[in-house]
């Protein structure tokens, strides 16, 4: 299946790693339910995607993880989520080395690294991070803070190089102080996009700090970070794929 999927369609160059799920409601020691979900009850697997289309993927069981990794990059320790990153990203078609594949990732991946290890293999990667992800600990600090007390206005951006210079580390101030990892984009002040936005209404955890602002308009146009506004785009790509499974699965019955 995996290999027809491949032949259909052929990848550009941003993509996104994440979980997905597949309907079964039968008995198996893996399958998974969480209500919150648009499958809720389903086998989970790791899957790289694009606009919603499947590419390839690695199934996930219960106390092992990722099925299918023999051997685990010696950069990524002993973390085999980490390390689906870069296997999926290895079973894609090859691209020219000046367009490389860019990779969206959430913080459920992300570590400075993975990153480091990603573009020594020549892959470029973006994504949310944790406070564990080896992000710098002056960003962990300002999170910890604003967490406790919203501080920090609406639309701060920090950004900062790793160590190592290879990896881009930010901070941005959107509804929370969101942290973020890069190798491929310039997290300068000046590399914003417009977007129309609309308020948070009074009750929204958010208000406090996003409401301030829109002022006394109800909805605006406000800068947001390029490669913030490109990690919206791109990342949703696998949840695009678990919605049109959900809203078509077929005349079939499910088993």
């Amino acid at each position: 299946m995996q290999a027809q999927f491949l032949k259909y369609w052929i990848p550009g160059r941003d993509v996104a790693i994440d979980e997905f799920m597949v309907r079964f409601t039968g008995r198996s020691y893996d399958i998974i339910t969480i209500l919150s979900k648009p499958i809720p009850t389903r086998y989970k697997g790791w899957a790289i995607a694009q606009k919603g289309f499947i590419l390839s993927w690695l199934w996930h069981s219960k106390g092992s993880g990722p099925v299918g990794i023999k051997k685990i990059p010696k950069a990524l320790g002993k973390n085999k989520t980490a390390a689906t990153v870069p296997f999926l990203l290895e079973l894609l078609p090859k691209r020219p080395t000046n367009s490389p594949y860019i990779v969206w990732l959430d913080n459920l991946f992300s570590s400075t690294k993975l990153f480091e290890h990603l573009r020594q293999l020549g892959f470029g990667a973006t994504g949310t991070a944790r406070i564990n992800s080896g992000i710098c600990a002056d960003f962990v600090a300002k999170k910890q803070a604003d967490q406790k007390k919203v501080s920090i206005p609406w639309g701060t951006l920090f950004s900062e190089p790793t160590i190592s210079n290879k990896v881009a580390q930010s901070a941005w101030k959107d509804n929370a102080l969101v942290l973020f990892l890069s190798t491929t984009h310039q997290t300068s002040p000046d590399q914003v996009i417009i977007r129309h936005r609309k308020r948070p209404a009074t009750t929204s955890t958010s208000a406090k700090t996003a409401r301030k602002a829109f002022g006394s308009e109800p909805e605006k146009d406000l800068p947001i970070p390029k490669f913030v506004d490109d990690y919206n785009h791109y990342m949703g790509y696998v949840d695009r794929a678990d919605q049109l499974r959900a809203t078509n699965p077929g005349l079939r019955r499910v088993k």
